[in-house]
């Protein structure tokens, strides 16, 4: 069906380690002949290139791009789209030096992650990768972010659909990803639907997912995105993160709650 419509297909390589697991890759890219694989291991970038050579590789958030220095070793290997960290969105310098490694080498795209639900700078984040993979996550609880006030919901690394130009227009990103893939078809056309408008009047929680990566379902808040100022991705995206004493993100909040 995807071919039928000339839709590009990309194979997800997302664990943490690939390790034992490159007879089962092959057998899958045999069948599903993909356009490209994204990849989270970077030790496997080369058995990629080597096996698959005309299979576009992209990066993945996970390999943890946070750097300039992390994106130049991955297009020399070979990665030709690179996912950043998605806290890289809130980084404009740092995105900007990115673009620039991305300039010298022909072909080579920044694609960045939009409707990102998990906290900012998670301490958790690595482990829950590789408990899940492993099979060895704790019983009882899926997310053990430690968030402080309500409003550091607005410190998560999202980027708001009106907010898509801010990175396009300035060279910062050629491709943006939307995710909640395992949510039903009614939710997904609400998030592509706003992302592809460049604009949402509804509760921000429906595209970015709520407190438990819910998108609105059971959620206890609505926060009017249409209430957040058109300063905001350009004051998340230069600030010091120092939220103890600036107070803006919270004062933004408190505007937009409901």
């Amino acid at each position: 069906m995807c071919r039928h419509k000339k839709i590009k297909t990309n194979m997800l390589c997302n664990a943490p380690s690939l390790y034992g697991k490159t007879d089962k890759i092959r057998e899958n890219i045999r069948i599903m002949k993909p356009d490209a694989v994204t990849v989270a291991d970077p030790l496997y970038i080369d058995f990629f290139r080597r096996n698959f050579p005309d299979v576009e590789l992209q990066a993945s958030v996970i390999m943890n791009i946070d750097s300039a220095e992390k994106a130049r070793q991955a297009f020399r290997a070979g990665v030709k789209v690179i996912a950043p960290a998605a806290e890289v969105n809130r980084n404009i310098d740092v995105l900007r030096n990115i673009a620039a490694v991305r300039d010298s080498f022909a072909g080579a795209q920044i694609k960045l992650m939009t409707n990102y639900y998990c906290g900012y700078d998670c301490l958790y984040r690595t482990a829950h990768y590789a408990g899940r993979q492993n099979g060895c996550f704790p019983e009882g609880r899926d997310c053990y972010f430690q968030q402080g006030s309500p409003s550091e919901v607005l410190k998560r690394p999202f980027i708001r659909p009106e907010d898509l130009h801010f990175y396009a227009d300035s060279g910062l990103a050629d491709i943006f990803k939307l995710i909640a893939r395992y949510q039903p078809s009614e939710q997904l056309r609400k998030i592509y639907s706003a992302y592809f408008a460049g604009r949402y009047d509804g509760n921000i929680f429906d595209i970015i997912g709520g407190g438990r990566a819910n998108y609105g379902h059971g959620e206890n808040n609505f926060l009017h995105n249409s209430a957040i100022p058109d300063e905001f991705v350009s004051k998340v995206t230069s600030c010091g993160k120092d939220c103890g004493k600036c107070g803006w993100c919270a004062a933004v909040y408190a505007e937009a709650l409901e």
